[in-house]
């Protein structure tokens, strides 16, 4: 009896034993599954952020360039607005100019006129002179 008594113990023990390891490799693989998970999740989460600091990369390229467009269009038109300044300033100057000539060109015209019409008058006034003499 001693001896069943014995052997039912031990027959026990092996059997808590291997209920003990079974329960620790079950945590264990529960833990490396969670451990594995994880890994997956920052690998994810890194590979996510990547793509956002690509896309905010090219965001970044795509806004400088259109500034960079921008800021040219803006030259070429203060280019070309100083340039339609310039001709018109050109283009009144030149009015001006020739309005000048213009005046010039009448008054020497009524000089003439009148120094003619005095010579006229003198030239009258002494052949009046001259016939009444």
């Amino acid at each position: 009896a001693k001896r069943l008594k014995k052997e039912q113990e031990e027959k026990e023990k092996q059997e808590s034993d291997r209920k003990r390891l079974e329960e620790e490799k079950k945590k264990k693989d529960e833990e490396e599954a969670r451990l594995k998970k994880e890994q997956e999740e920052k690998e994810k989460q890194e590979i996510e952020k990547r793509r956002v600091e690509e896309e905010k990369k090219k965001r970044d390229e795509e806004e400088a360039g259109l500034k960079k467009e921008q800021d040219e269009k803006v030259k070429q038109e203060t280019e070309k607005k100083r340039l339609e300044d310039e001709m018109q300033k050109k283009d009144e100057e030149e009015a001006r100019l020739k309005k000048e000539q213009e005046d010039v060109k009448v008054k020497q015209e009524s000089d003439m006129k009148r120094l003619e019409e005095e010579t006229k008058e003198e030239e009258e006034a002494r052949f009046k002179k001259e016939q009444e003499e």
